[in-house]
C-alpha cells in the first residue's frame, strides 16, 4: 500500500472541504445586512457608504421633487431624519409602510439611492 498516494487523497479531501466552508461562508455573508436605526446615523461621526436604515414616513412630509427625486422625513417612533431619494418608487410603495432606504448621510440630510418598500406582516397583532 502506498502512503503517498493515501496523503494526496487526505489532502485533496480536506481542500475540497476548506473550499466548501469559504464558499459558504462568503455567501451568507453577503446576505447579512446589517440594519442601522436613525440614532446611531445621527450620533455617527464617520462618513459611510451603503448604510441600511429601517423606519417608517412621517406623515403629511412626503414630497414629489422632479423626475424621479423624493423628499420625506423618516422615523423610527425614537429620532427623525430628513431624506432625499433619487429613483423610483417600487410597486408596493405607500406613504404609510415601512420601509428601507441605502445611502450615506451628508450634513443633516440623508441621501438615499435605494428605497425597499417592506411587505406588512399578515402575523402581526
Amino acid at each position: 500500500m502506498s502512503y503517498i498516494g493515501y496523503n494526496k487523497k487526505n489532502i485533496l479531501a480536506v481542500l475540497v472541504i476548506v473550499l466548501c466552508i469559504m464558499l459558504g461562508y462568503t455567501t451568507v455573508s453577503n446576505y447579512m445586512i446589517e440594519y442601522s436605526t436613525i440614532n446611531e446615523i445621527l450620533e455617527s461621526k464617520t462618513a459611510q457608504n451603503d448604510i441600511h436604515v429601517v423606519g417608517t414616513i412621517e406623515p403629511d412630509s412626503f414630497t414629489h421633487l422632479y423626475n424621479s427625486s423624493y423628499t420625506f422625513i423618516l422615523t423610527d417612533d425614537t429620532a427623525s431624519m430628513n431624506v432625499i431619494y433619487t429613483g423610483s418608487l417600487p410597486s408596493s410603495f405607500s406613504e404609510n409602510s415601512e420601509i428601507v432606504i441605502i445611502g450615506t448621510m451628508e450634513s443633516d440630510t440623508f441621501i438615499s439611492t435605494k428605497l425597499i418598500a417592506r411587505c406588512p406582516s399578515k402575523f402581526t397583532e
